[in-house]
């Protein structure tokens, strides 16, 4: 909608945007009084952004033209508790995707827990509901799906998940490996791996996009 690149980084607390050839910083918005160790975006629409945080909690924030600053304080900072937290130190969220709505069906978030054990989960996104506080799978305000073993399907192909997207073309989820330097293409209510891209030269692959008709950045 803006044609621009919003950024996290880890453990930094605050969100980049970049014009669109990414060589231009249009904006450093820093987060005040929330968790800050942010991992990965996914655009929603109308200025919401989905953050994966590492303590395994999904926050969307809102962000206009004018947005400066973001409080978790804000009656309008959305936080979900999707899972518990990761059973190893730094080895939590990393990634987040969104499917848009379509044919009656909510929009749906995916997020991915890093690695030991790789875990997809994915819940509904209800746009236009008033913000609120919390959601969380403890006290069944969150209906949580995981319809399939991410450990188990995946580490054939890859040794963690580092971030994702969802390619509304295809209907499809992409990951990207840091530890593999890889990219799959998988069927997101099944697990079935549809497409394998090797990525060269890097070891350090921990976020995609896309953009531009299925232009891919990493």
């Amino acid at each position: 909608d803006s044609d621009t690149f919003f950024i996290a980084a880890n453990l930094q607390g605050r969100i980049w945007e970049y014009d669109r050839d990414l060589q231009m910083l249009l904006r450093s918005i820093p987060l005040v009084d929330m968790d800050m160790d942010t991992e990965g975006l996914a655009y929603l629409q109308d200025g919401w952004i989905a953050i994966a945080v590492e303590s395994n909690f999904i926050q969307v924030v809102r962000i206009d033209e004018n947005t400066t600053s973001i409080s978790g304080s804000s009656s309008e900072v959305q936080v979900y508790q999707p899972s518990a937290p990761p059973p190893r130190y730094n080895a939590g969220f990393e990634g987040v995707a969104f499917r848009r709505p379509r044919h009656g069906l909510p929009g749906r978030i995916f997020t991915g827990q890093e690695y030991r054990p790789m875990r997809v989960l994915q819940f509904d996104h209800m746009l236009g509901l008033p913000p609120f506080v919390q959601r969380s799978y403890l006290n069944g305000t969150l209906v949580v799906e995981e319809p399939w073993d991410a450990e188990q399907t995946l580490s054939t192909y890859l040794n963690d998940i580092s971030g994702m997207t969802y390619d509304e073309t295809n209907d499809t989820l992409l990951i990207v490996s840091q530890e593999s330097s890889k990219v799959i293409r998988v069927e997101p209510g099944t697990g079935a791996v549809k497409e394998t891209l090797s990525l060269a030269n890097t070891s350090t692959s921990e976020g995609i996009a896309l953009f531009d008709q299925c232009r891919m950045a990493i």
